[in-house]
């Protein structure tokens, strides 16, 4: 049976949006700890777009893309994913070691625990600053990174995601230091019951 998405109202998608956006920012800020300095957002735009177009904005089937992929669970569920052309993930992770840029040239053990770490990180700031706003209760599931074809990394970390959703909110992010800015993107695949769950507080 095919679940049918919860279709949203110009007014709520734009709640939906202005939340997603400041979560996203929210998390980065959070990195400042991980990485010792201040990390802001600079430039954040978000969209909505059919699911059955993110291997599209990701470049193609074929283009190497390096994911971050974590579920959330508690009062509602959902997904979401980080995504960033391998070059810029690397310059990301040298970021996030306080190396020089250019260190980083492969996604190895220790390039992706950084990632994951991320992850952990980015993941618990922007669900908290949902759950916070709306009174709920959300967590993130232990994050996995992987670097493949934009097709695969579809198949494989959001296939459960995508077959329950018409629609990915996918936020283009700026941010950084004062001297290094990392491009980023973010997909987020709220659940049914998460958006009937928001609908609900917004409407109290």
């Amino acid at each position: 049976m095919t679940t049918q998405s919860i279709m949203l109202s110009e007014a709520e998608m734009l709640a939906w949006a202005g939340l997603v956006n400041k979560a996203v920012a929210n998390s980065i800020s959070g990195l400042s700890g991980m990485i010792g300095q201040q990390m802001n957002a600079t430039s954040l735009k978000a969209g909505r777009i059919k699911a059955n177009v993110v291997v599209d904005i990701l470049g193609g089937m074929d283009a190497i893309t390096v994911g971050v992929y974590l579920g959330f669970q508690g009062s509602a569920t959902g997904h979401m994913i980080l995504a960033y052309h391998p070059k810029t993930a690397f310059e990301f992770i040298d970021l996030l070691m306080g190396q020089d840029q250019g260190t980083t040239n492969q996604l190895g053990d220790m390039e992706q625990s950084a990632l994951q770490e991320m992850g952990n990180i980015m993941g618990g700031f922007f669900l908290n600053c949902i759950a916070d706003a709306n009174g709920l209760h959300l967590s993130p599931t232990p994050p996995v990174t992987m670097i493949d074809n934009a097709a695969n990394i579809v198949d494989i970390a959001m296939a459960g995601a995508l077959r329950d959703n018409e629609d990915v909110l996918v936020v283009d992010v700026t941010f950084g230091t004062h001297d290094r800015q990392i491009e980023g993107r973010f997909l987020v695949m709220p659940s049914d019951h998460l958006m009937t769950v928001l609908r609900q507080c917004w409407q109290s």
